[in-house]
């Protein structure tokens, strides 16, 4: 029994020389803890071998790979330096060839293009290095399973922190996380560990312990942007603090004991402030000190999102607009904006340029200096105003202000999708949802049991559970009203709290029980081995996991995305297509970064998210005049050699290919679908959500504009192929893709699949009739319009 709990004494308390409890002692002791929890990491690491590199793993793992190769921040730089650089260790020690720092993605900050040519196109062993980043990451779930452990012991003593153990390294959330290059374990871990140690410290306020809360909360803030909730949840802890107006002991350079609350709140604020400098200190430390976001002597700078858009500054025509001139002003205005940038209402480099020529051109020296200003104005809303101003005084590196201002962009508007219905803004009944569904029962029950146990004991240590409440309530009440319902990693952090509360049910094991005690200790151990059985079933499925109050071969019509689909099940993919040889031919639509040519996977591309692989449907081309064309196009075999725009200027041949006409036609066959695709969430660029009369009216038009593309005679193409300048007929013919599959995923959810993969790649095997009326019958049911959704991503 933990003495920092003696009220909890008649609960725990049983004979210690009996045989029966000298077992118990050598079952629940630290030996058996790091047993465990070392067993606990080979079970992490063993479920992720078949598993494919997740969406967000490649770029956690080359952000981490280039802060410590390069001394440069610029991938990555909103999801947590900390855990990135853990990732990225075991894969500095590897020989792999790295992509090169002149590229264009690079150059640009691209962290999903770097990556891939990474992992898949330099010929390294992708497997094998994820295999080694998980191992690295599973180290933050074991050291979050060993905090998990201490504060259940101390409060549940050793019986409770074995159940809670047992609880949180078989729960599938944790298991399906555990291991990943994502940074959800590792904010978990800080959280936890930085609200216990401030609880720890509002008791008694020592030297270590002043450091020791620091520094998580350091490490907390180097982890995830999410960590500025620490602010409220310690200020709670003040108050509960404070509220309890117990004496405070300070051991600093003497001993004295501080009484009265206004001087109790004093010495927190002091606390305080040292927590501020180690923080800063610590946040700087990650980026070397230098405020500067890349590397001196390496190219670039914030291509895909600007620090403008980031920021959330009025578009640039908005600005234009302030100014007040005449019409004719304003119209030139706009033409040299939409002859400089390709969408001049969005930030982009190629804005910037375009409103300094009109500044430098267009303007008169006093309306370039209210220009001036109001491109110098604070942003609008408070947070990334505040971001604005650290930026400029440079309280905080770069690449850190860069972060916080990005994940506060994107917050705002972010497709989800959750029972059917699509929405842009979240919905506060999606965490709760996910919650209910995706944790296990038995957990249920067993949490269930502990408060029974406060109910008939009448005992509970309510002070000592404060942290946890106010880390809860304040984790779930941002949650829930949350825009970003992406997945139910976001909650992740519940666990090891139900965990640890969940230990409070081993009040019903001791010796000297009545029947009820009995009866609950037998139906605690049977919920355990549920608990367990539940979770060795699933093995390694852990990211589709449900409960059952969703069938699991339904779960992708309540969620998808890291819910459900993660990109994680290309080996299942090939696997299915080997052992199914008369599955062809078979189409492929991916949700994911990984590579299906590395894995083998033997299926025409359909649409696809983010699609790294596919050729471009044209490609322009560059060569000496009087080049062979029949040995060139052996260079490009995908793109038709009978159809070839050209123009001549000076010693250069610029030729247009497009691909051949086979590769724009589906046929009937065997389709897999990731299910984050069925129920399309993607967001950049064009369509997303439910098909409805706008999509409807869009894809008739570019079916009709790009039927002749889709034709295998020569001279058809070649005629249609000048009517259209190449940006035109690109942007026509991604959306025609685009538009064809999403109808077609419509009257796909109208059915169920012929199969399933792990539940997150669907099967469905159609008839070319059957394809027909998909794509050229009536029209599937049509819904909601959905909003177009802003963006800085290139068309």
């Amino acid at each position: 029994m933990a003495a920092s709990a003696p009220f909890l004494r008649p609960l725990l308390t049983s004979p210690p020389a009996s045989p029966e409890e000298s077992g118990w002692r050598r079952l629940t002791g630290p030996t058996a803890a790091m047993v465990l929890l070392a067993a606990f990491w080979g079970f992490l690491v063993a479920s992720t071998r078949d598993l494919s590199l997740t969406f967000d793993e490649p770029g956690h793992a080359a952000g981490g790979f280039t802060y410590w190769k390069f001394q440069d921040y610029r991938l990555d730089p909103e999801s947590g330096n900390l855990p990135q650089r853990v990732f990225a260790l075991p894969l500095l020690a590897r020989r792999d060839r790295t992509p090169a720092t002149d590229s264009a993605e690079w150059r640009s900050g691209d962290k999903w293009v770097w990556s891939y040519r990474w992992f898949y196109q330099l010929g390294n062993d992708a497997a094998a290095m994820a295999l080694a980043g998980r191992a690295a990451a599973a180290g933050f779930a074991v050291a979050l399973g060993g905090v998990v452990w201490l504060w259940t012991r101390r409060h549940f003593g050793r019986r409770g922190a074995l159940v809670a153990l047992v609880l949180y390294a078989l729960n599938p959330t944790i298991l399906a996380n555990g291991a990943l290059m994502t940074a959800d374990v590792a904010c978990a871990l800080f959280f936890v560990t930085a609200t216990w140690a401030l609880w720890v410290l509002l008791q008694r306020i020592t030297v270590t312990r002043v450091l020791l809360s620091a520094l998580a909360v350091g490490a907390l803030c180097v982890t995830k942007a999410s960590a500025v909730l620490i602010v409220p949840i310690a200020g709670i802890l003040v108050a509960a603090r404070l509220l309890a107006n117990r004496p405070l002991p300070i051991h600093l350079l003497g001993a004295r004991t501080v009484t009265g609350r206004p001087r109790q709140a004093l010495a927190f604020a002091a606390v305080a402030g040292v927590h501020a400098a180690v923080v800063i200190a610590m946040i700087w430390s990650f980026y070397g000190f230098r405020y500067a976001a890349f590397a001196p002597g390496q190219p670039g700078g914030w291509q895909a999102d600007t620090w403008e858009f980031v920021l959330g500054r009025p578009s640039p025509q908005s600005i234009f607009r302030q100014l007040e001139l005449d019409p004719a002003r304003r119209q030139q205005i706009e033409q040299t904006l939409e002859q400089g940038a390709e969408r001049p209402e969005h930030w982009t480099p190629a804005t910037l340029a375009a409103v300094r020529t009109v500044r430098d051109t267009l303007l008169q020296p006093p309306e370039q200096q209210r220009l001036d200003a109001l491109l110098a104005a604070p942003p609008p809303a408070a947070w990334p105003r505040l971001v604005g101003w650290m930026r400029t005084r440079r309280v905080l590196p770069e690449a850190y202000l860069y972060g916080l201002a990005y994940v506060w962009r994107y917050a705002h508007a972010r497709p989800a999708f959750l029972n059917g219905a699509f929405t842009i803004h979240g919905s506060p009944w999606f965490f709760p949802y996910t919650f209910l569904v995706k944790t296990p029962l038995a957990l249920l029950g067993i949490v269930g049991l502990a408060a029974l146990a406060a109910v008939i004991r009448r005992r509970l240590p309510w002070y000592e559970l404060i942290p946890w409440g106010a880390l809860l309530a304040v984790y779930w009440t941002v949650a829930v009203s949350s825009h970003f319902n992406i997945g139910h990693r976001h909650i992740l952090l519940t666990y090891p709290i139900l965990a640890v509360l969940g230990g409070a049910a081993a009040a019903w094991w001791h010796p000297a029980g009545r029947r009820m005690d009995r009866v609950c200790g037998a139906g605690l151990a049977l919920l355990l081995v549920a608990h367990a059985a539940e979770s060795f079933a699933w093995f390694p499925r852990y990211l589709a996991y449900f409960n059952g109050l969703v069938a699991p071969s339904r779960a992708y019509r309540h969620l998808v995305d890291s819910s459900l689909d993660w990109g994680q099940d290309l080996p299942a993919v090939q696997r299915f297509l080997t052992e199914h040889p008369s599955a062809r031919p078979a189409y492929l639509s991916f949700f994911g970064i990984a590579s299906p040519a590395y894995y083998r996977v033997e299926a025409r591309p359909l649409y696809s998210f983010p699609d790294l692989e596919q050729l471009p449907p044209l490609n322009a081309v560059d060569v000496p005049i009087g080049t062979d064309l029949r040995d060139l196009m052996k260079t490009y075999p995908a793109y038709d050699p009978a159809v070839i725009g050209q123009a001549d200027e000076a010693s250069v041949r610029h030729l247009l290919l497009i691909k051949k006409a086979a590769a724009f036609r589906i046929t009937g066959g065997t389709y897999l679908i990731s299910a984050t695709m069925l129920q399309p969430v993607t967001t950049w660029p064009g369509a997303w959500g439910p098909w409805n009369a706008r999509y409807e009216e869009g894809y008739q038009a570019v079916s009709k504009l790009v039927e002749p593309m889709l034709q295998d005679d020569p001279a058809v193409r070649r005629a249609a192929l000048p009517q259209l300048p190449p940006a035109q007929w690109l942007r026509a013919l991604a959306d025609f893709d685009q538009l064809r599959f999403m109808r077609l995923t419509a009257f796909l959810r109208q059915r169920e699949p012929d199969d399933t993969l792990n539940y997150s790649i669907l099967v469905y095997r159609l008839s070319d009739a059957e394809l027909d009326r998909a794509l050229h019958g009536p029209p599937p049911p049509l819904g909601p319009d959905v909003p177009t959704l802003p963006s800085t991503r290139p068309p």
